[in-house]
């Protein structure tokens, strides 16, 4: 059993941007590490997180934050 989180981008740039500010947060989690905590921006405009079942939530994750980095992509990319 896991969560999700799926964050809906408007295009792929933005997807591609907010999927590498995620993975440089999560970068060395050792949850990220042995994949209890899976990122995967294969879809062309979601950004979609996978956290197993028991595994504590990082606090770059936590909505407020992710909201904060999706803000922060959008004014990069104007």
């Amino acid at each position: 059993m896991e969560y999700g989180i799926t964050i809906y981008c408007e295009d792929s740039d933005l997807k591609t941007l907010v999927g590498s500010k995620i993975f440089e947060q999560l970068r060395g989690n050792p949850d990220y590490i042995d994949s209890r905590i899976v990122l995967n921006i294969d879809d062309e405009s979601r950004v979609n997180i996978y956290i197993q079942y028991g595994t504590e939530i990082p606090s770059c994750l936590e909505m407020s934050n992710i909201d904060k980095i999706v803000k922060e992509c959008k004014e990069e990319l104007k």
